[in-house]
């Protein structure tokens, strides 16, 4: 591969691509170490190139670079916390709104629901019936932790749909749609342990149904209570509020 002075930065973004398919294929395995040395021996790269090639990985989340270890750089998978923050930045930008992230969910978390019900297994069930016990013994140590727990729920609802791009979706819009929901039910002190008791009632039924694999009335019985808390999130004229900037 040329490495001609005038081009270093063409020549970073070129090997930066090669070794994210490395990565991404799995040929380079997460936790693997890879060295400079080796590197640059393979692709006949300067040191200053190489080191920009993988700060562009290391931004991507594809690597960990262990500066002054022997390790190198360590092959990690990205978590959605750089996909948040992006998304986050473009719906600001363009004027969107929490019930924009909220009617989104709405139109594609049920069908999600309805996928889960039809391909659970007793693991998969197992395994959000734990995660709402944890959550419900969180929230009575502290209620305003309902949001969180709650869309936590959500997320992992969509996942057992084994649809890659919904669970995305859905783990991406969890940190906007709690920091929202936190904001709103803050002054809801009086009715919060009500809300908390419905909403587990309603969890409950939904993991009901998807172990029933009766896919329907999950997937309806989800919409409907959706749309009961977008009613309490959004309802009676209450400002909606522009997606913000996360910190």
């Amino acid at each position: 591969m040329s490495t001609a002075p005038d081009r270093p930065q063409k020549v970073a973004v070129t090997v930066a691509g090669a070794l994210r398919r490395r990565i991404l294929s799995g040929e380079l395995e997460v936790g693997s170490s890879i060295t400079e040395a080796g590197l640059m021996e393979e692709f006949s790269l300067s040191r200053p190139t190489l080191r920009e090639a993988l700060r562009i990985l290391e931004m991507e989340q594809l690597l960990s670079v262990q500066r002054g270890s022997h390790r190198g750089s360590v092959v990690r998978l990205p978590d959605a916390s750089i996909t948040v923050r992006s998304i986050t930045s473009l719906l600001h930008w363009r004027g969107a709104t929490m019930l924009d992230i909220y009617d989104a969910r709405l139109a594609f978390e049920p069908p999600a629901v309805h996928m889960a019900a039809q391909r659970c297994t007793a693991e998969d069930v197992a395994g959000l019936r734990n995660l709402l016990d944890e959550g419900l013994q969180a929230m009575r140590a502290q209620q305003l932790l309902y949001p969180t727990v709650g869309w936590r729920f959500h997320t992992a609802l969509v996942a057992v749909s084994g649809n890659a791009t919904l669970a995305l979706m859905a783990q991406s819009f969890e940190r906007i749609s709690a920091e929202h929901s936190v904001a709103v039910t803050t002054a809801w002190t009086e009715q919060c342990g009500r809300l908390v008791s419905r909403a587990e009632q309603a969890h409950r039924k939904v993991i009901d149904l998807v172990e029933a694999h009766d896919s329907d009335r999950a997937e309806a019985f989800w919409r409907a209570h959706m749309l009961v808390v977008r009613g309490l999130l959004f309802g009676s004229g209450r400002d909606v509020g522009r997606v913000a900037l996360l910190d």
